[in-house]
């Protein structure tokens, strides 16, 4: 009314004169409404996240949960679409944000393979073999070759001293390190935490973890090439992080480790049991055929019967 610019100023119909009293802008309302935030077997400083529809979500809380590792904030409990910081909120429909977990290796359960045995171990994607090459570890090809077969021994904590057929070292983390991307080697260094490897069974395969750290075994750099070495990296839930354990049919008896139960087997045993200078056994499980712990004459004598048997 009257072209006034005052705070104030009444509307009015008047003769189109084409000045600026006569022309409007339209601003479009800003839509706010409130989600519930649900962290899903986790803690939240929040409950709920005020969002304006076509903007951009901002900033989200950060729950914890004992033993896991927050995914993010997703639209479902399971799947579903992540919403980040910089997700455009183009619908209303949007009634809950759930925080996804991904679980810490140490918070699994650690597998009992038994105390001693022989195996392969095996990225469960490539089909890429562990193999001990002097002194760095790589994944190549199956073969049949002793630098692809290892030892595992348990510890009294539940861990594994996995040691190379090769040359009698074990799988050791380079440098003691704790970092990402720290390579896995063979070493003849003393046993400690840097050389035990605690094995958790999953739907998607084995997973191994080296006993001071929460970083697991992994495919450097997630290549499957042959060749590719061995590292330490933050579990993520990567196809590289997965590996088969395939453990060799022990042959009773067969405490030499050739292969197959000889004369042979027995005259090692009985100089074993004489404490004779040099005589080692290269699987001493194969031996216990009183299966009683115990190495002794006892499984000398049923490993004769047997050979006499054959």
């Amino acid at each position: 009314e009257g072209g006034s610019k005052e705070s104030g100023a009444n509307i009015q119909l008047y003769t189109f004169n084409s000045t600026y009293a006569q022309f409007f802008k339209f601003e479009k309302a800003q839509s706010v409404y409130s989600v519930a935030l649900d962290p899903n077997g986790g803690k939240c400083s929040e409950t709920s996240k005020s969002l304006i529809f076509g903007s951009a979500c901002g900033d989200l809380p950060t729950p914890t949960r004992t033993n896991y590792t927050f995914k993010g904030w997703f639209t479902a409990k399971t799947g579903g679409t992540q919403i980040t910081t910089a997700t455009v909120i183009d619908t209303p429909s949007l009634k809950t944000l759930y925080a996804q977990w991904l679980i810490k290796p140490s918070g699994l359960t650690p597998e009992d393979m038994g105390s001693h045995f022989k195996a392969k171990i095996c990225n469960k994607t490539t089909e890429g073999y562990l193999q001990n090459e002097g002194w760095n570890v790589a994944a190549y090809a199956g073969t049949f070759e002793t630098d692809q077969m290892w030892t595992f021994d348990k510890q009294s904590d539940g861990s594994y001293v996995i040691t190379s057929s090769l040359d009698g070292n074990r799988l050791t983390v380079y440098n003691q390190e704790d970092a990402d991307c720290s390579s896995v080697i063979v070493s003849g260094d003393p046993i400690d935490k840097y050389q035990k490897w605690f094995i958790y069974k999953t739907d998607k395969g084995y997973i191994l973890r080296p006993s001071y750290s929460e970083r697991v075994m992994d495919l450097k750099g997630g290549k499957y090439d042959a060749g590719t070495d061995i590292q330490l990296y933050t579990f993520s839930d990567g196809e590289n992080q997965y590996f088969n354990i395939i453990q060799e049919k022990t042959v009773i008896g067969d405490c030499n480790g050739d292969g197959e139960l000889s004369v042979a087997d027995a005259v090692m045993l009985q100089k074993w049991i004489l404490a004779v200078k040099g005589a080692e056994l290269t699987d001493w499980q194969a031996a216990d055929l009183c299966e009683d712990g115990v190495i002794n004459t006892f499984d000398l004598v049923i490993m004769k019967r047997m050979l006499i048997n054959k």
